[in-house]
């Protein structure tokens, strides 16, 4: 089975829904993305608010999938491990694309 090469974060404006939380902290997005590379099980991870360099509360899911309301917005970012199937990954890209595509007006604009 084919192998994508580079480990990738695709970041969409929505919530990862309640359940599967894997470990709750506030960081960095950038110390999140680290934290979920070695977090097993880590499928991604989701906040209130848009992308800062500010400490957020981060919410580590063993799931992905994207849920939206109009009350509050979130941000989502989808780990791409190295060692997923290439087919896998490129659906869950085409996937990102359209809900990120769907969800933004303008570039992280939540």
């Amino acid at each position: 089975v084919p192998q994508v090469q580079s480990e990738t974060f695709s970041a969409v404006c929505g919530f990862i829904p309640i359940g599967g939380d894997l470990l709750v902290e506030k960081m960095t997005v950038e110390q999140a993305q680290s934290r979920c590379k070695t977090l097993p099980g880590c499928r991604g991870f989701t906040f209130k608010g848009q992308p800062t360099e500010e400490p957020v509360q981060v919410y580590f899911k063993d799931k992905w999938e994207i849920g939206t309301n109009g009350s509050s917005m979130w941000t989502s970012f989808r780990y791409l491990p190295s060692n997923e199937p290439a087919e896998w990954v490129s659906t869950m890209k085409s996937v990102a694309k359209q809900a990120a595509e769907a969800a933004m007006t303008s570039a992280m604009d939540c």
